[in-house]
């Protein structure tokens, strides 16, 4: 992902829209890398063995996994490749490149290219990590899938017209973006924050991994 620059929250008359989502234009000046899709279950066992995924499917998006987890698997791809300072992303991090630019709801994406990939509530549960629409950097399940653990802890958003590089917030709760399969599509919008005790895990609930450039 190139260095980017553009607004996260969400306008004051957009449906759904939470006290918690303020709209700030924010600037990241450096670039980073961020996995197309979810951690897929193959590669957290791969990373970590075992599975603690409620629906079994090698291709499906981990859940179950607690922020401490997740963090843990970062910690070990590293191990494994030592040039790959995997983390997870911050929250502008992950705003910014799900939107790509786009300001809509769901970024560049229509609810009606995501209502079918979205809720999965007949099916079941999720779907494959890479399956629902992508956006214009080639990244997928943004919305819906499951949520996404973010770095650090929940604050309210940064204050200032234009805020570059926000650093990382601490705080009890955590953040978790994207909404899941379970979720209506208003869940679901790039601008939704939901704040989250740690040690939560549900079959709702996975991530995403960001790698720094170390160029």
């Amino acid at each position: 992902i190139p260095p980017l620059a553009g607004r996260i929250g969400s306008p004051a008359d957009e449906p759904g829209r939470d006290g918690d989502e303020s709209p700030v234009r924010v600037r990241l000046t450096r670039g980073w890398w961020l996995a197309d899709g979810e951690c897929a279950q193959d590669l957290w066992q791969a990373v970590m063995g075992g599975n603690p995924a409620h629906r079994r499917d090698p291709r499906h998006p981990v859940e179950q996994v607690d922020a401490a987890a997740a963090e843990d698997f970062c910690r070990r791809l590293g191990l494994r490749l030592p040039a790959c300072r995997a983390r997870l992303p911050g929250e502008a991090e992950w705003e910014l490149a799900l939107r790509a630019g786009a300001e809509g709801p769901w970024g560049g994406l229509a609810a009606d290219q995501l209502a079918a990939a979205v809720v999965h509530r007949g099916a079941g549960g999720t779907r494959a990590v890479g399956q629902g629409p992508l956006n214009v950097l080639g990244l997928g399940d943004g919305a819906g899938n499951v949520w996404e653990w973010c770095a650090g802890g929940y604050q309210p958003p940064p204050a200032g017209e234009l805020v570059e590089d926000p650093p990382i917030p601490s705080g009890a709760r955590r953040v978790a973006r994207g909404g899941s399969w379970n979720d209506p599509l208003a869940a679901c919008r790039l601008a939704n924050r939901v704040a989250l005790d740690p040690a939560t895990a549900s079959r709702y609930l996975g991530f995403r991994f960001a790698v720094e450039d170390a160029r």
